[in-house]
């Protein structure tokens, strides 16, 4: 049984794409896996339940697999075809697209390269990588204080409602998976002690609810 832990390495809102890709992945030796990511809410949120087509892959995997992508976009790129999209993107935009290799195809990162390369402006990978690196470091910083929200549960979790259990166990565990693989909390560490308390009250008093709930039915 691979008891490796996986996260999102891309994202498709197609799925044919997403398919295709996970089977490539499969063909390089990689331990690829295709999931339909239905749109779950977020419990403190509303209207983000969107639904994407993702490829997931053990998280000590997305580097070796990142690289061999660009390695494999850079040997077999010919000449950018005069129409393509990238044209139209400015120097910004072109280094952005190298920044953030996660949210592009290996062929757009090559070609974005190359453009740069045409026009003038020098590309130097260790640049690219400590703005990558600065990316990861901003990616990890953990959401703002969730205070409305930790009050919201503490007062559900008095009134029994099971909403409290529900933002506890979100705000106590949810995790992002940065582009490098690495699993990062997303709510600070005062916010998910808050949290964890509220899971454990809310439990234990819809407990005390529905005992009690129980002892004057049997007592009627």
């Amino acid at each position: 049984m691979d008891d490796a832990q996986y996260g999102v390495f891309r994202r498709f809102s197609d799925q044919d794409e997403a398919e295709s890709f996970t089977i490539d992945l499969k063909a390089r030796g990689f331990r690829a896996e295709y999931v339909l990511n239905a749109p779950v809410q977020d419990p403190l949120f509303v209207g983000n339940g969107m639904v994407w087509h993702l490829v997931r892959l053990p998280t000590d995997e997305f580097e070796r697999a990142e690289k061999l992508l660009l390695e494999e976009a850079g040997s077999n790129m010919d000449e950018i075809p005069a129409d393509h999209y990238l044209h139209d993107f400015n120097d910004r935009e072109l280094m952005e697209v190298l920044v953030k290799p996660d949210e592009w195809s290996a062929d757009d990162v090559v070609m974005a390269e190359h453009l740069l390369r045409e026009r003038g402006m020098p590309v130097s990978s260790d640049a690219v990588d400590i703005m990558r690196e600065a990316r990861l470091s901003d990616l990890r910083k953990e959401a703002p204080p969730q205070t409305p929200f930790i009050v919201v549960g503490y007062i559900a979790a008095l009134l029994g409602g099971l909403i409290a259990v529900a933002i506890g166990w979100y705000i106590n565990t949810a995790k992002r998976t940065l582009p490098n693989g690495e699993r990062v909390y997303v709510y600070r560490a005062s916010d998910r002690r808050h949290a964890a308390r509220i899971f454990s009250l809310g439990i234990l008093i819809f407990l005390g609810w529905f005992a009690l709930r129980l002892w004057s039915m049997f007592k009627s």
